[in-house]
């Protein structure tokens, strides 16, 4: 699927984004549905509105806790962050911990990315941005280096 295609698959709305792994995937042309679909969003009525629209298209809640709903139509699963909300894209990606995570593209298809983001992902460099939760960040570099 071309991105637009996606982003038009995911019902996206205004005040919302795609942002993380998935979004990083589609600025690689890699497929983001083999990835968390993590969407952030402005307010507690635009999260809100978006998951009961998710509902009409078949999507069922599947799991919640105080910062993620999870929704599932069997096929494709949705992590709806709602920990807190975000003015902008901008704000968004500057709360991810890695350069190489710092991609947000909203409903219509524009791209939000860090200063490094782009270049640090093609030359294969894993800068910290932000370290505001050192075990989670720690845990992740595993996904990102092969440490054997």
């Amino acid at each position: 699927m071309l991105p637009r295609e996606i982003l038009t698959e995911l019902h996206m709305l205004d005040g919302m984004w795609l942002a993380g792994g998935a979004a990083r995937k589609m600025v690689q042309g890699d497929d983001p549905f083999n990835s968390d679909l993590d969407l952030y969003f402005k307010s507690h009525e635009v999260y809100f509105r978006y998951k009961e629209l998710m509902k009409e298209h078949g999507y069922k809640k599947t799991s919640s806790n105080k910062g993620t709903t999870k929704l599932s139509n069997n096929i494709f699963s949705l992590d709806l962050i709602k920990a807190r909300w975000y003015a902008s894209p901008e704000e968004v990606i500057n709360s991810f911990d890695f350069t190489v995570c710092q991609f947000a593209l909203d409903r219509k298809g524009e791209l939000t990315c860090g200063t490094h983001s782009k270049a640090d992902l093609k030359n294969m460099v894993l800068r910290i941005h932000n370290f505001s939760d050192p075990i989670s960040t720690m845990r992740r570099i595993a996904k990102y280096v092969d440490l054997t």
